[in-house]
């Protein structure tokens, strides 16, 4: 990823959470983009006739193009076919060479980028100065929109609204995203690692929450809605997630998630299959209350297909979920471009994997944008919201305070 960094070529990398399967794609043979409501199907039909054995890449929360300016090089669904495939699939090692066979004229063959690769000499980080900062203002401004939500909620129709903010972190040096992710990857075990790279500017992350896998004829979802911290000790620790499992607020917020997750897979025709009750998933900093679906494929399903049916689910838009992307669309401060989309890969033998962006960051020379959001309910107290949102900052600005020290 060093040396992908230093070529300037577009890049994705992907880990399982489980580490058992990392990818590297580096260059780009083919790009498919595409915006507005139909983007995955746009995405999907361009995809048909490609001899590729993967696409990787993701889309954004909404379809509506262009995305905001801090995103300005990637497209509401941006996927690449890799020039250069590094994979590790569970110990084994393999590097693929992609290439279009009328071949590309003027541009860099899959051979010539993995030479420039092989001879690049990554730039050595230096070690700096880390400041976090909210924006000016955005704290209050943020349990003002909390306690807006609240009142639209109150008055009836919208039930639950997912709020996003954001914080920045400020290096004293450019940032060295390879160390960012190697971070991310030893220190948030049960989450997904990204990292998106176009024109200077990487969305990375560690997720928890898989939007859709598909594999071996069967579709797993994960519904995570419902946050509390971890304990200091065991008993706190246990203690505060019985608190969780009985939390009426949160049991409500995770109801929300889990009917409309079984909704829209029954809704095509397929036949889920629900746990009766949520568990706990407990994460590094943060424990949520989690309901794994899974479902057998119908003949005419694809990870498009079913992706586009599920974005966005109530952990990341709000339910009903037209009246709660609305009232984001109109209140909401902060762009969230990439930020509650997805990011994942497609393959041609139709398995594939997309997980929620959440607990990411976009990265631009010494400037990390975070964003983090909360699901706002009638009885949220705006202090409470605004700490969980920190909460759930901890885990990148631990990584960017690691990775600036290396």
């Amino acid at each position: 990823m060093a040396l992908a960094q230093g070529l300037g070529r577009p890049y994705m990398f992907w880990q399982s959470a489980d580490r058992r399967r990392s990818m590297l794609g580096v260059g780009e043979i083919l790009r498919l983009r595409a915006a507005g409501a139909d983007r995955l199907e746009a995405v999907a039909a361009a995809s048909l006739g490609l001899s590729a054995p993967i696409l990787l890449g993701g889309f954004g929360f909404s379809g509506r193009g262009p995305l905001p300016a801090p995103f300005g090089p990637f497209a509401p669904a941006d996927f690449m076919v890799p020039q250069l495939l590094f994979e590790e699939r569970d110990g084994d090692l393999s590097l693929r060479l992609l290439g279009r066979s009328e071949g590309d004229a003027g541009q860099p063959t899959a051979p010539d980028t993995l030479a420039s690769l092989l001879v690049a000499m990554p730039g050595r980080a230096a070690s700096g100065r880390l400041v976090f900062a909210d924006p000016p203002g955005s704290r209050a401004a943020w349990r003002d929109e909390v306690d807006r939500a609240r009142v639209a909620i109150r008055s009836g129709g919208l039930q639950k609204v997912v709020l996003a903010r954001t914080s920045l972190a400020l290096a004293s040096e450019p940032w060295s995203v390879p160390n960012i992710v190697r971070e991310l990857s030893l220190h948030e075990p049960d989450c997904n690692i990204f990292a998106f790279h176009r024109k200077g500017r990487t969305f990375l992350g560690a997720t928890p929450e898989r939007l859709v896998r598909v594999a071996d004829g069967t579709a797993e979802v994960a519904c995570l809605a419902g946050s509390a911290p971890r304990g200091a000790t065991t008993e706190e620790d246990r203690a505060i997630g019985q608190e969780l499992l009985r939390s009426a607020k949160n049991r409500a917020e995770h109801h929300f998630v889990v009917t409309a997750v079984e909704g829209a897979l029954r809704a095509r025709g397929l036949a889920p299959e629900v746990a009766a009750a949520p568990s706990l998933k407990r994460l590094k900093s943060v424990q949520h209350l989690y309901t794994p679906v899974r479902t057998p494929l119908g003949a005419r399903e694809t990870i498009f297909t079913l992706a586009d049916a599920l974005h966005p689910t109530p952990a990341l838009g709000g339910t009903p979920q037209g009246l709660a992307l609305s009232w984001i669309f109109e209140h909401e401060r902060a762009p969230r471009g990439l930020y509650g989309g997805a990011i994942g890969y497609a393959a041609r033998d139709g398995e594939g994997e997309f997980d929620v962006a959440i607990r990411c960051a976009l990265v631009r020379g010494r400037v990390a944008t975070l964003w983090a959001g909360s699901g706002i309910v009638e009885d949220s107290d705006p202090d409470e919201e605004l700490k969980e949102t920190d909460l759930k900052f901890r885990p990148l600005r631990e990584a960017l305070q690691e990775a600036i020290r290396t």
